[in-house]
């Protein structure tokens, strides 16, 4: 037995993970903290970890001196979840899964909606528009040189994230092993240093098994020493336990039967304490509201976990990347140390992660310049190739402003258009709208007057010769197109009408004037330009999306109000 007065546990959550790599980001972060250099290898910490020592302790003058007696250890799962994904027949495809999560929530709430009919709906389509985000990934994986290096790297990546939520939260043995495996980390650390105070920090979905194992040890009101009673903060980053409280009411079932949590020791009578820590732009983690209410719901005493000690911020530059950012924000691990594992009576308390404005306007912008880049792409293509095939001398920089300003107009009647799709709001739908309004005069006062001829070709047989009405009319065509159909038909409405009316464009084009070379290359660029519009749309939606109901936390507010109007009923 060795002696450590703090043992701290990190806990890995979704994805592909190195063993080790999650302490030793832990490790760094102290180190840090403490103005020490962080030279902990993996091999440093595969050598002491494996060893019968079990915990990592730093020894100086070879390892940094820090100014807390502390040893360091970690729960490592992946290679449980990678044993399964590899077989590859035991889980369901992700995307398939994926459908079910939203009829899960259907089934659960039969006695009386807490979630209306449109709401099911649109979470639908929304979550179709992310399947169809990575189908047509694949699509451009396939017809690029590189398709055999990229498309595995795809699938890959999907069913290693999302099949770890699988797993945990469907895998009853799979997940039972996950649990035995955190139990018997959490015993290595008690044997290491039996007086030591244990502090969990758990990210992901390692959130959820250690919530798990933390539950399942309270729950055993027996005499026999538990690690549980040695443990002293929970410290979540990026945690989706109220998605899997709501959606998977089934893993807590057991707690929410009549149960004699164990009371705290006499030596540390206070309950654990919780703090959360999530990035706005972390599309997994959130506020946990519903974990607070479920705690009071079954009436478990063993966590302090005030609404205070949510820690919300943006820092993250880009959505999603925030999800695996925790791990190198040095002020957030300032704030976690020195507030929450180890505060010094003497010196003021470090304030919460603050937000970044650069990178909270990063955040929201950059997503909608990122959709707009491959329809412009696309376009200037396109512009290109019929340019090249009928000798016209738009080149340079004419050639770069006309395509931007008809890949604009697309832009605008493609925001329009799927905004009016995925927002009931009224505001929303009428800024989109007035955006489309902006970016067709902006075509029609900029546009030379010749190629707004072309464009307005088509509607010459209708009698149409004005180009500036021809123009409005065709991308209005294109937008509506959008709006009538289903919204089970998704983008496919708007898309195929855009890809008809640009062949009608084209086509009278070619009956107008004579072709100098080969229309083959204006033949193929036309089908690439319609996929990267395709990619584009998608980006938006998913964008749209992100801002409208994740970033904004209204999805998980109304998660949170289904739960209570569950709760309610009984």
């Amino acid at each position: 037995m060795s002696e450590a007065r703090r043992i701290i546990v990190a806990v890995h959550g979704i994805g592909d993970q190195v063993e080790f790599s999650t302490i030793q980001a832990v490790v760094r972060q102290f180190c840090k903290c403490y103005h020490q250099p962080a030279t902990v290898s993996i091999g440093r910490l595969d050598s002491d970890i494996r060893s019968a020592q079990g915990s990592l302790v730093l020894a100086p003058p070879l390892d940094p001196s820090l100014p807390i007696n502390a040893a360091f250890t970690e729960v490592y799962w992946a290679d449980i979840a990678r044993e399964v994904e590899t077989k590859g027949f035991r889980l369901e495809d992700a995307r398939h899964w994926a459908r079910t999560v939203i009829e899960r929530l259907r089934l659960h709430q039969a006695n009386g909606p807490a979630i209306s009919e449109k709401d099911f709906e649109l979470t639908k389509l929304v979550l179709q528009e992310m399947i169809n985000a990575i189908s047509v990934s694949e699509f451009f994986m396939t017809v690029f040189k590189h398709a055999g290096a990229y498309k595995p790297l795809l699938e890959n990546a999907l069913t290693n994230y999302l099949g770890d939520v699988q797993l945990v939260a469907e895998f009853r043995e799979i997940r039972e092993r996950i649990l035995a495996r955190f139990d018997e980390a959490m015993n290595a650390a008690l044997e290491f240093d039996p007086g030591a105070e244990i502090h969990i920090i758990a990210h992901s979905e390692g959130t959820v098994v250690s919530f798990l194992g933390l539950l399942r040890a309270l729950k055993d009101g027996g005499a026999a020493p538990s690690w549980v009673d040695r443990v002293r903060t929970f410290i979540t980053l990026g945690s989706p336990i109220d998605k899997h409280l709501v959606l998977w009411p089934e893993l807590w079932t057991e707690f929410e039967k009549p149960t004699p949590w164990r009371a705290r020791p006499e030596a540390i009578p206070e309950p654990i304490r919780w703090a959360n820590y999530y990035d706005l732009g972390d599309p997994v983690g959130f506020k946990l509201d519903t974990a607070r209410t479920w705690l009071g719901d079954i009436a478990c005493r063993a966590f302090d976990f005030p609404a205070t000690s949510d820690y919300g911020f943006a820092r993250s530059y880009f959505p999603g990347k925030a999800h695996v950012d925790y791990w190198t924000d040095q002020e957030l691990f300032e704030h976690m140390i020195q507030t929450v594992i180890a505060p010094q009576p003497n010196k003021p308390k470090p304030a919460p992660p603050a937000t970044d404005r650069l990178a909270a306007v990063s955040a929201r912008v950059l997503p909608y310049v990122l959709a707009f880049l491959p329809l412009l792409a696309g376009v200037y293509m396109l512009y290109d190739a019929l340019n090249t095939a009928m000798g016209y001398d738009e080149t340079g920089k004419t050639l770069v402003v006309n395509s931007f300003l008809v890949a604009l107009l697309l832009g605008g009647t493609t925001v329009w258009s799927r905004t009016t799709r995925l927002s009931r709001q009224r505001t929303p739908q009428l800024l989109a709208f007035g955006a489309y309004l902006l970016v067709t005069a902006l075509f029609v006062y900029f546009m030379p007057p010749g190629a707004k001829e072309n464009i307005g070709l088509p509607l010459k047989i209708f009698g149409v010769d004005n180009p500036n009405l021809a123009t409005f009319l065709l991308s209005l065509v294109i937008a509506a197109s959008g709006l009538v159909f289903p919204k089970t038909y998704s983008l496919k409405p708007m898309l195929g009408t855009g890809f008809f009316v640009v062949l009608c464009v084209l086509g009278a084009i070619l009956m107008t004037d004579k072709a100098e070379s080969s229309i083959g290359p204006v033949v193929a660029t036309s089908v690439y330009f319609v996929c990267l519009w395709w990619l584009s749309a998608i980006v938006f939606d998913l964008s749209f999306v992100w801002h409208a109901y994740i970033r904004s936390n209204r999805a998980m507010d109304r998660l949170h109000q289904f739960y209570v109007a569950r709760r309610k009923r009984g």
